[in-house]
């Protein structure tokens, strides 16, 4: 399931009080409520971030032969389902094309009736769902293109290189599972840690979003106020005590699953797992400026990320 979270407005109020109980400065409660009530808003959209694009760098040998398809992702750019999906199509090599979704309005995705979350990604104009659904998807589509080393297990469909270290496909699996399960929810309780930090991401949010002039206003800090009183809630539901030494433990674990003597979880290319780490981790980068610095300095995580940043130059095109 994505994480894609809407406030109602009444919500959005009750997160203003909390806020007020927690020392924020009453102009900011009550800039929340006032725009909050102006609007009339039913929704506030809520989504995490992505970084910046990565300077153009060597990207990992790719397969033979790319599908030749049309990829369009319906996202918002700064969520972290979205980002999984962008961070597998950088590291893959494979061009996309992005449509920014109106977090109230959702109207990009009218199309879809009975599906209303993002990463949505058409391919050839075929929908598909879920970010690990999309990948599975595309995956089985380059190994139909190239059946050969799919066949093998080598290149990128197995042992990566020649320095026999890949991890297993079940190792692979599992930690694809640890990232959906387990990674991607301690983002909002670190990211939303202060009321201040609420603030500062929702700026990026915000930013990013595809808001309308009032709209992006409201979202601000109606978005902020909101999420700063959900983290909590957050923490209770996933059993997170101290969010921070927690995102730290996950980096490390991961680092030490990569270990010292090879560069990436897939040997000498980066595998599923790597893409998928990178993705989410990628989504703080940017947003949550002080839980990604505390994560730099507190973590391994550091050499790995800088590694993938290097091998996954952003794939995506512009729009026509």
């Amino acid at each position: 399931m994505e994480l894609v979270l809407y406030q109602s407005a009444a919500k959005a109020r009750a997160a203003g009080a909390a806020l007020r109980r927690a020392g924020v400065g009453a102009g900011f409660a009550a800039s929340a409520a006032a725009v909050t009530a102006a609007a009339g808003a039913s929704t506030a959209g809520v989504a995490l971030a992505d970084s910046a694009e990565a300077a153009p760098a060597a990207r990992p040998a790719a397969p033979a032969s790319l599908p030749k398809m049309e990829l369009v992702l319906y996202q918002y750019e700064v969520c972290p389902f979205c980002c999984k999906v962008k961070g597998y199509l950088d590291a893959r090599g494979v061009p996309y094309r992005t449509v920014e979704v109106n977090p109230l309005l959702k109207s990009e995705i009218k199309f879809s009736k009975d599906y209303r979350k993002v990463p949505i990604v058409l391919i050839d104009g075929e929908q598909f769902n879920d970010s690990s659904a999309i990948i599975d998807e595309i995956e089985r589509r380059i190994a139909a293109a190239n059946p050969a080393a799919a066949k093998a297990g080598g290149g990128w469909f197995g042992k990566t290189g020649t320095s026999g270290k890949a991890a297993p496909a079940e190792e692979v699996a599992a930690r694809r599972k640890w990232v959906d399960d387990h990674l991607v929810h301690l983002l909002p309780p670190n990211i939303y840690l202060t009321p201040a930090e609420a603030l500062r991401s929702f700026e990026y949010v915000t930013e990013k979003g595809n808001f309308g002039t009032f709209a992006r206003y409201a979202a601000k800090y109606t978005g902020a106020a909101a999420m700063y009183a959900i983290s909590g809630k957050l923490k209770k539901k996933y059993g997170i005590v101290n969010e921070r030494e927690e995102l730290y433990a996950a980096a490390d674990d991961f680092a030490n699953a990569v270990g010292d003597d090879r560069p990436f979880h897939g040997g000498d290319a980066p595998d599923l797992a790597d893409m998928a780490v990178f993705g989410v981790l990628r989504a703080i980068q940017l947003i949550g400026a002080d839980t990604w610095q505390d994560l730099q300095a507190h973590s391994r995580i550091g050499p790995w990320f800088a590694r993938m940043q290097a091998a996954a130059p952003s794939a995506r095109v512009a729009a026509d």
